[in-house]
């Protein structure tokens, strides 16, 4: 098993995309889809959280990668995500697709419309349902756990 650990408030340089390279076993496929969900998932902490709070972590075994993605979110944005993660979870790929198309038109005539897009993409390079999970710190803070799974074919 490897492990690697991504920095929240790491610049995507070339430093960046080389350790995703190493990672993925110099492997030009699985690099593409490895660092297409680790910029989703960077942005999306990037976007709707504080760093403070916030992890990334890249898991591969020999038959499949995982991200665990932790944030900060509020307690206002639980049933939102959870709905969002459960209607995506419930599409075919056909169907994720065509939905991801409609959120990207719409998000060029509104800009909030684009909300959970990267779930979208993060579903749809990952091929897998995904997983979160809500901890309740305190009345103000809630801690989401995001897990993503990308299954690795011989």
């Amino acid at each position: 098993m490897l492990v690697h650990t991504v920095c929240v408030s790491q610049e995507m340089d070339e430093a960046f995309f080389t350790a995703l390279h190493e990672f993925s076993g110099n492997n030009l496929l699985l690099t593409k889809r490895v660092t297409d969900i680790t910029i989703e998932l960077l942005q999306n902490i990037r976007r709707h959280s504080d760093r403070e709070h916030a992890s990334l972590q890249i898991t591969r075994e020999d038959s499949k990668v995982t991200w665990k993605s932790i944030n900060r979110v509020t307690p206002d944005q639980i049933n939102p995500l959870a709905e969002r993660i459960n209607f995506i979870n419930n599409l075919g790929y056909a169907d994720l697709k065509k939905q991801h198309t409609r959120v990207l038109a719409n998000s060029r005539h509104n800009r909030s419309a684009n909300a959970g897009l990267g779930l979208y993409r993060i579903a749809m390079r990952s091929r897998s349902k995904l997983t979160a999970s809500f901890e309740q710190l305190d009345s103000g803070r809630v801690i989401l756990s995001l897990d993503v799974n990308l299954a690795l074919h011989p």
